[in-house]
């Protein structure tokens, strides 16, 4: 099971390996045409220090005599560039950022350059972007961080770096477009959201001690016992049948196939997938939509405290493990809320 994502988002990997450059356009699109998301831009800008003025155009990729090329360049009314914009997912820093993009500033009055990158990155490149800084300037430049999610730092000749993320921006800037009615644009913005929530989502993210613990190994096998003795005990009540299915695992599930109170081709186990991006559990019932006998059941299960939802041709509804309980325990809530399932599902495939 994956993540449904917008069509921005699934176009971009079938396209092109380079999503970075797709985000630049999308955001480069919404900035020239959309008043009110340039509006929420000076807003971020303000709120630590920076007053360029009003942005009357923006700029896509415009190189500099030093060879730099910046993602976006923003000029006021004057026509002088008073913010670069440098969007990032998880490709390193290139050898001309950020010093050479804060040196291509304007000296007098407030400047800034502004990153934008993944929430989860946000600590560890603002580390590597203050290093670089000291380095070049052998001076201290200062943290700063504002009350709405920039951090932010004074650099010569009121040069700001700055950083945020990808949601605070896109946020601000759907919140301000929808206001204004400008809804084209909240769309727009919404699309290129969506593309940065896959890159979150598809990241390497830096290895953490714990997540290297024998805990996870020592998990795995539980949850898979969990699983057959689930649909052990749901053979023996008449809820599910396994004669003639198989257990199938790949890269992202290992589930065990089933006919599940009448649905034919329905599977529970662990799906990585669904695990890594709606961390309610790691156990899920998988049932074919189309062998669903009444359209209600879908919309049923997707409401409350299920959460369940649709991807593709089928509907996932997740199988909650008891916490802090002993293993009987938590096998007797599996199955209790699985017959529960089970109930619905033949009382609204009766009506």
């Amino acid at each position: 099971m994956t993540q449904d994502h917008s069509l921005l988002a699934h176009l971009s990997r079938r396209l092109t390996d380079r999503e970075e450059d797709i985000a630049v356009e999308a955001l480069g699109h919404i900035l020239s045409k959309s008043e009110a998301s340039r509006r929420a831009l000076l807003f971020i800008l303000k709120v630590c220090g920076v007053n360029p003025g009003r942005i009357s155009r923006v700029e896509i990729q415009s190189t500099g005599d030093g060879g730099e090329r910046p993602d976006l360049a923003c000029f006021d009314e004057q026509g002088t560039e008073r913010v670069l914009i440098e969007a990032k997912f998880w490709a390193g820093l290139t050898e001309n950022q950020p010093i050479a993009y804060l040196r291509r500033l304007p000296g007098g009055g407030t400047s800034a350059l502004l990153l934008v990158a993944p929430g989860p990155r946000l600590q560890t490149l603002w580390a590597e972007l203050r290093r670089r800084i000291v380095n070049a300037e052998e001076e201290d430049i200062g943290d700063g961080q504002s009350d709405f999610g920039v951090r932010f730092a004074t650099t010569q000749g009121e040069r700001y770096l700055m950083l945020t993320s990808w949601r605070n921006l896109l946020n601000r800037m759907s919140e301000s477009a929808s206001l204004a009615g400008e809804f084209q644009r909240v769309n727009d913005i919404q699309q290129l959201q969506s593309l940065a929530d896959q890159e979150d989502t598809n990241a390497f993210l830096p290895l953490r001690p714990e997540q290297l613990s024998p805990e996870f190994p020592r998990l795995l096998p539980h949850l898979y016992r969990l699983v057959d003795d689930t649909i052990g005990r749901l053979n023996q009540g008449g809820l599910a049948s396994t004669a003639g299915y198989t257990i199938s695992s790949a890269r992202y599930y290992s589930i065990q196939y089933m006919t599940f109170s009448g649905v034919v081709n329905s599977s529970l186990g662990i799906y990585y997938g669904a695990w890594r991006t709606r961390p309610l559990t790691p156990i899920w019932l998988s049932m074919p939509i189309r062998n669903l006998v009444d359209s209600k059941i879908p919309f049923s299960l997707r409401q409350g405290d299920w959460r369940g939802h649709q991807s593709g041709n089928h509907l996932y509804v997740p199988v909650y493990l008891k916490r802090g309980a002993e293993y009987e325990s938590v096998l007797d809530s599996m199955i209790e809320q699985l017959e529960y399932l089970a109930a619905m599902v033949q009382r609204e495939s009766s009506c």
